[in-house]
């Protein structure tokens, strides 16, 4: 197989990544097929489109649901083609948007593997990237603007911690020694040089996209859209701020098993990153929302549709574009009619990896002002009941038409949450 060149990722900042934030170029939108399993062996393998980088030799297999669905299919199915093809090596076995696994293939065994009845179909992986372009506390523009000063969730108890909800930050990881940011826990897919519980940052995205969310009202550095909230680090890039769309979907297996731990727990997945159109991607992504997880996701960075790109592309999660203090689209920010609100991300206050506090700037920081709302509305509901299409529902309800000049089909939502 050729490679492919350079897919653009972005985390909503100013770096960009194919499946962990939103700042660079992505790519085109491959056609989605219902089911490829009856298809010649050429229709099931899915094209990535033109300006994507394919990471060589390595690929995302997915499994028909019949197959994966018998009891102990899928780790006879695995187990199975390891045995067939032993130059194959298996890395990572997905269970829940897809059910499938992703391996290095030489290209001699990729047809072979490809005229399996078992197969769905079969898609390249891609890189990945992050998308990013004092001592007292200052608020930053971006929560004043979208009134987070006076939401009625904390008004009147502006020393006190948004409580109830757990927020997943899908990104580089989160610094848990910031005493502004209040993190729980996490998991580590992004360095496998070091074991599952290092899922601390070291490259500062993800500290900084965490921060937007929720750093803590408390006098120091800055201050979050929904202060104190629980925050979880969902570590699938590495200290060069790339990885795998393989590797974020592992990173979504893993929150799929903590809703199932904590059912009634409301849940939001902020997801500062974008690819080249990922149909397995997007099907995680789609398994999240349908367990009941809100899932806010970044347009991308590359000033063109954001309909070209994963997961933006997915029609339930909330699509966030980035605007200036002016409420102008920022230069940088994808458009169109799948994106539901409009953010604050330009040169953007929130917390620094290793301390302090730094500015950036992307749809990976309008993001999180989306996913803090979020927080606050299920918050302020004091249960799991609402669904994500109810929580997408009441922030686009209270969002003004305060955009000026933006791209025709783009709708005019800029986020607010003072009645939160």
């Amino acid at each position: 197989m050729n490679r492919l060149s350079a897919i653009s990722l972005f985390a909503a900042v100013s770096l960009a990544f194919v499946a962990s934030a939103c700042s660079d170029s992505l790519v085109n939108t491959p056609t989605d097929s219902p089911s490829n399993s009856g298809a010649p062996f050429h229709a099931k393998l899915r094209s990535i489109p033109h300006g994507a980088q394919v990471i060589e030799d390595s690929y995302i297999v997915v499994l028909r649901d019949e197959v994966a669905g018998e009891p102990d299919g899928l780790a006879r199915s695995v187990a199975g083609f390891g045995q067939r093809f032993p130059d194959m090596t298996i890395g990572s076995t997905f269970q829940s948007g897809v059910k499938g696994f992703s391996a290095r293939i030489p290209e001699a065994r990729l047809r072979a593997l490809l005229e399996d009845p078992r197969i769905d179909f079969i898609e390249p992986d891609q890189v990945a990237s992050v998308c990013s372009t004092a001592t007292t506390q200052t608020l930053d523009w971006g929560t004043n603007y979208i009134g987070g000063d006076s939401s009625s969730t904390i008004s009147g108890n502006r020393t006190g911690t948004v409580s109830g909800v757990e927020v997943f930050i899908v990104d580089t990881g989160i610094d848990p020694t910031h005493s502004d940011l209040n993190v729980v826990g996490g998991i580590n897919y992004g360095n496998t040089a070091r074991d599952s519980t290092a899922w601390f940052d070291e490259h500062g995205h993800g500290t900084h996209v965490a921060g937007i969310v929720g750093a803590r009202d408390n006098s120091a550095w800055t201050v979050g859209v929904a202060p104190g909230i629980r925050l979880f680090s969902v570590r699938v890039f590495g200290s060069s701020g790339t990885g795998a769309t393989s590797t974020i979907i592992r990173g979504l297996d893993w929150i799929q098993r903590q809703r199932a731990l904590r059912p009634t727990t409301p849940m939001v997945v902020n997801m500062s990153l974008v690819c080249s159109a990922s149909l397995a991607l997007d099907r995680n992504v789609e398994a999240l929302i349908d367990s009941g997880i809100t899932v806010v996701v970044a347009a991308g960075n590359s000033s063109t549709l954001a309909s070209n790109y994963s997961p933006a592309r997915v029609a339930d999660a909330i699509t966030v574009a980035a605007c200036s203090s002016t409420g102008t689209l920022a230069t940088f920010s994808n458009y169109g009619s799948v994106v539901d609100l409009i953010a604050p991300g330009v040169s953007i206050l929130s917390t620094r990896w290793q301390g302090g506090v730094v500015r950036k700037s992307g749809t990976s920081m309008a993001t999180p002002h989306v996913a803090g709302a979020a927080a606050l509305y299920l918050s302020r509901t004091g249960n799991g009941s609402k669904t994500p299409a109810e929580v997408a529902a009441a922030l686009a309800a209270s969002a003004p038409s305060w955009g000026r000049s933006l791209p025709t089909g783009t709708p005019n939502r800029m986020l607010r949450v003072r009645s939160f």
